[in-house]
């Protein structure tokens, strides 16, 4: 096992049907995360643009976070929307069961939500590990640069994908 910044990478065994053993490499986080789309009153996506490393490009993606200490979701929501982006939650709300990052490898599911009536409130404090630029786009252009690729991010995509009927959206993209 090899364990830094809460996430862990080690090494599983798995026993196929015949009696022979196969190694895999497996990854994931100490704790579940909540991905969640933040939506403005005036309906503004708020989303950030971010340097991820797994990518080596800037990515256009919603905000999301881990617990720290004992939050519960609702806790991680409001503080990692206010630290990323510097805006306030209003209404926040699980949209799916779990969903695994990659079920072939990672050991750990994230959290769909939802967060509407958000509003600006100061000026994001991100980690110093973080570079992160705050952009907003109105609900329909961002479903559309979901639909046609523009958003890469799986997590982004899948987060706006169940957000949509909570959000009682009818979207054209062609």
């Amino acid at each position: 096992h090899v364990a830094r910044h809460g996430k862990v990478v080690a090494t599983r065994f798995f026993q196929w049907p015949d009696g022979t053993t196969k190694d895999f490499f497996v990854w994931g986080g100490t704790k579940v995360p909540t991905i969640f789309l933040p939506v403005t009153a005036d309906g503004q996506v708020i989303v950030t643009r971010q340097f991820r490393w797994g990518a080596n490009a800037i990515i256009i993606e919603v905000p999301g976070g881990n617990p720290k200490n004992n939050e519960d979701f609702i806790e991680v929501v409001r503080s990692e929307l206010l630290e990323e982006t510097g805006y306030e939650a209003g209404e926040i709300f699980q949209t799916g069961p779990l969903i695994w990052f990659d079920p072939a490898s990672c050991t750990t599911p994230w959290r769909p939500a939802l967060v509407t009536g958000c509003r600006k409130v100061g000026e994001p404090t991100p980690d110093t590990s973080e570079l992160i630029e705050v952009v907003t786009f109105p609900l329909d252009e961002w479903v559309k640069m979901v639909m046609t690729g523009q958003v890469n991010d799986s997590k982004s995509i899948c987060v706006t994908v169940f957000a949509l009927p909570h959000l009682w959206c009818r979207f054209t993209w062609r």
